[in-house]
């Protein structure tokens, strides 16, 4: 009779063991799926963000040539305004210091 309830019992802990690995396999499969998951949408973001990045960087790029180039074209305005104004004031003076025949 012993035996017997001995038997029961250990039987009865081993099938509570055995449920709770199985319970335990599934939770660290869903544990594995869920940072599978975690994983790729840090990756994703990461490389969203790395885009967005190169992308304002390319553009910044452009805006500067860009930029520059509008500079040069002001400084030389700005030159050729002062060659016509300083050759106006030469033939101004020129033609003041000229008789006229």
């Amino acid at each position: 009779m012993r035996s017997d309830f001995e038997h029961a019992r250990v039987a009865e802990k081993i099938k509570s063991l055995k449920a709770e690995q199985e319970e335990l396999i599934h939770k660290l499969e869903r544990l594995q799926r869920d940072q599978q998951y975690e994983i790729e949408r840090m990756r994703q973001d990461f490389s969203k963000q790395t885009s967005a990045i190169q992308l304002r960087k390319s553009t910044i790029v452009l805006e500067l040539v860009a930029r520059e180039r509008d500079l040069i074209l002001i400084d030389k305005r700005a030159k050729d305004t002062e060659v016509k104004e300083a050759s106006a004031q030469q033939q101004a003076k020129d033609h003041r210091l000229k008789p006229h025949l």
